[in-house]
């Protein structure tokens, strides 16, 4: 799956077009896009990146399930449609405990008191 089907799924699910789904620069929601889907990515399958939306992520179909709601609810943030963020949160979060790759905790890295 490339970039810019994530893109295109991402906006059916919100309902709008594929071409803007908000009322905006297409350039602007392309570039946005982008970002999204890297960001979602460090999430998701620590380490991939894509360059352009043409590129194909290389990752397995849980972590390519879940991109297109992820891309959905940080567009509806970055909108203001909270209540479709919301919706499309709770999704992209139960699709996200599916994936392989995922972190699943933390590790503490508060310092040490040290006594003297």
């Amino acid at each position: 799956m490339t970039g810019n089907e994530i893109y295109k799924s991402a906006v059916s699910l919100i309902g709008g077009d594929t071409v803007c789904a908000f009322e905006c620069d297409e350039s602007l929601s392309l570039r946005s896009a982008l970002n999204n889907i890297n960001l979602l990515l460090a999430d998701l399958a620590a380490g991939t990146k894509i360059e352009n939306l043409n590129d194909e992520i290389p990752s397995d179909e849980s972590v390519t399930g879940a991109l297109p709601y992820g891309v959905a609810m940080l567009m509806c943030t970055q909108n203001g449609y909270y209540e479709r963020q919301g919706f499309f949160a709770e999704i992209y979060s139960s699709m996200r405990a599916k994936c392989k790759n995922c972190v699943t905790s933390v590790k503490d890295v508060m310092p040490k008191q040290v006594v003297l």
